[in-house]
């Protein structure tokens, strides 16, 4: 059983607080991302060719994509280390084939 306590509970200061309205908090509203822009200049449809060989290139180069396609599922540790391996050794057979090609032997 509890023994009685000789100070009685202490009590809530104010309560005026409640009485008040609540104010919702202000957060600054950013524009919406609409995606990647991009802007052509020039009057002949070769242009517009070149710039979008030109981007690939550049976006096929800095692997955005390649990290995206990555991470849209797991992927064992073992799993990466065996691809990357795989991949090494393909690009060794590339640097030996076009050595052979060059020398002839």
């Amino acid at each position: 059983m509890r023994q009685e306590q000789s100070k009685p509970r202490r009590q809530f200061k104010s309560f005026n607080n409640f009485n008040k309205p609540f104010k919702k908090k202000e957060f600054k509203k950013f524009p919406k991302d609409e995606g990647l822009k991009v802007t052509v200049r020039g009057d002949k449809p070769e242009d517009l060719m070149k710039a979008m060989k030109r981007f690939k290139r550049i976006v096929k180069e800095s692997g955005i994509l390649q990290e995206y396609k990555d991470k849209q599922y797991f992927q064992k540790p073992s799993e990466k280390k065996r691809l990357r391996k795989k991949q090494g050794i393909q690009r060794w057979k590339r640097e030996r084939q076009k050595i052979f090609n060059e020398r002839g032997y």
